[in-house]
């Protein structure tokens, strides 16, 4: 590896990590000239203008119109409508986790249960121990992301509603594959003993039925954390609840980018940028494989 260089105005210690900024700043990249070094970091106000003057030069080796850049972020709204320290921020409280042990929980829910990278896992976790209001999870599949959100809400020691919408069906994957969704969902839930923690709706998300079984559910209560992970109409299932979100719903949205377009990703993709362009949500990044994680904005 080359020279490591730390953050300048940051606290170090004795453990240090390295980290991407793929997250922050939406475009694919490596590092082969330098590796970056962030010890205990606390972002503060200088940091942050370094990071600014800087970020042109981690991607200076990516054109702007390249394929991999147009794929994931056309006009890098990221860089517009997020503010360097929330996603510096969310990145290190990432990093904080993997030295917890809820870390090495969520791999193993993570191996038995999802096919989500163990980051997005982890963030699931956060996000639903952090916000104020209910969980709302479209495409449970066999749980995983399900079992990391009631985690979350155990650790946060407050009362929140965990809805998940799961239409049911059958998978065929190598490590995952399941002839029964929502057998295999159910019982998953009660072997990591969160099943009563959590509200099975059985449905597609866009049927009357099913939205009106969720509303009756949350109540009066709005939405803190929207995990989409079902099919690729993503803005249909944000128009069907955006009602009852909380302004600053955390969002979780997986399908978001891959090496190929296909019949998911393509108008998943869609979906978030054109809702990114008219301001109402807001990107903090991509994680994981596939995942584009952000923030409400779109008030009522």
């Amino acid at each position: 590896m080359g020279k490591y260089n730390p953050f300048p105005h940051s606290q170090s210690d004795a453990e240090s990590f390295a980290v991407s900024f793929f997250n922050c700043i939406g475009n694919t990249f490596s590092f082969t000239d330098a590796d970056l070094r962030i010890s205990g970091f606390q972002p503060r106000c200088n940091g942050v203008n370094w990071f600014h003057a800087c970020s042109g030069d981690f991607t200076g080796g990516i054109p702007k119109s390249s394929p991999q850049t147009e794929a994931v972020n056309p006009g890098n709204p990221t860089m517009q409508a997020a503010g360097y320290n929330d996603c510096l921020d969310l990145m290190h409280r990432l990093m904080a986790y993997r030295h917890e042990a809820i870390h090495s929980a969520l791999m193993k829910i993570r191996d038995k249960y999802s096919m989500l990278h163990l980051d997005v896992l982890i963030l699931i976790y956060h996000f639903a121990k952090l916000c104020s209001g209910a969980i709302l999870e479209i495409g449970a599949f066999v749980g995983g992301a399900t079992i990391a959100a009631a985690l979350g809400i155990r650790d946060s020691r407050q009362e929140k509603k965990l809805i998940a919408v799961e239409p049911g069906g059958s998978v065929k994957h190598k490590r995952l594959g399941t002839r029964n969704i929502l057998r295999d969902l159910e019982r998953n839930l009660a072997r990591e003993h969160v099943a009563k923690m959590v509200t099975l709706v059985k449905g597609q998300s866009f049927k009357p039925e099913t939205m009106s079984a969720v509303r009756q559910a949350l109540g009066s209560d709005q939405i803190g954390l929207l995990i989409l992970d079902a099919d690729a109409a993503k803005r249909r299932d944000v128009d069907c609840y955006r009602d009852k979100f909380a302004d600053g719903c955390w969002m979780v949205v997986d399908d978001i980018y891959g090496t190929d377009a296909n019949e998911k990703i393509t108008p998943s993709r869609a979906d978030v940028d054109a809702l990114v362009a008219e301001g109402l949500l807001e990107p903090l990044g991509f994680y994981g494989w596939s995942t584009w994680v952000g923030r409400w904005r779109g008030g009522d």
